[in-house]
């Protein structure tokens, strides 16, 4: 099987492969990092104490991160060898997006829906980064992958900064915004940063041209193949022992 070279694509299709960055981060910086901690603990478990609060949310990101850590590495050897990363990701970001869609409609200490979604959503912009780092071998050009490994880092923290921005002066200025309170501000922020995620995956969806093989394989052939490159990976990281030990 062959793969057309990174430098046969179109420029724009590394601002598409970028533009995805810019919208997924604002889940990143928004909710993951700055409000849901706080919002889950005031508003949905409320009522609990601090400690309690914080275990569910541990309990939660663990989920999210486990779920990801195992199932990434077989997703993503099938993804290769079947040449369905761009569909992978764009499936990840579209669950994810509504996933945070649904959470912003949780009500008001329902802190076990909260937890539902909000790993749902997590585990979805986790995917989505996966499916999306392993792209930049065909939207860069050979011997420019360090910049273009950049150019990706810096939209994502470009476009999560901007979104936290707006969402924090919402949240410190309800009113102004015509919500009635800092909860609606912050369950509308929620629901922003899932369009805002969708919107700038729609570049992607336009400018990243799907893989060109000459033979392609199928479903079958490449959970088989996947699973078999999976076992290759395994088996090569178990001589690291540091890294076996990671």
């Amino acid at each position: 099987m062959t793969v057309n070279s990174a430098s046969a694509y179109p420029r724009r299709s590394l601002w598409g492969w970028a533009a995805y960055y810019w919208g997924n981060h604002g889940f990143t910086t928004a909710v993951i990092v700055v409000f849901f901690p706080i919002f889950f603990r005031d508003y949905w478990s409320a009522g609990s104490s601090v400690e309690l609060s914080t275990l569910r949310l541990g309990i939660a990101n663990a989920l999210a991160s486990g779920i990801v850590a195992l199932s990434a590495p077989l997703l993503g050897a099938i993804a290769d060898r079947g040449g369905h990363g761009k569909g992978f990701l764009i499936t990840s970001a579209v669950f994810g997006s509504v996933m945070l869609l649904i959470l912003a409609l949780v009500p008001h200490g329902a802190w076990m829906w909260a937890v539902a979604l909000y790993v749902l959503a997590a585990v979805g912009n986790f995917y989505g980064n996966v499916f999306g780092d392993a792209m930049v071998v065909r939207v860069g050009r050979p011997g420019k992958l360090e910049m273009t490994s950049a150019i990706g880092y810096f939209a994502g923290y470009a476009g999560g900064g901007v979104f936290l921005v707006l969402a924090a002066a919402m949240v410190l200025a309800p009113q102004a915004f015509g919500f009635s309170g800092v909860a609606t501000a912050v369950r509308f922020s929620f629901a922003l940063a899932a369009l805002w995620w969708l919107v700038f995956t729609l570049p992607m969806l336009r400018w990243v041209p799907k893989v060109t093989r000459t033979e392609v394989a199928g479903a079958v052939q490449a959970v088989r193949q996947g699973v078999q490159q999976f076992r290759r990976t395994l088996r090569h990281v178990a001589t690291y022992r540091q890294v076996w030990m990671f």
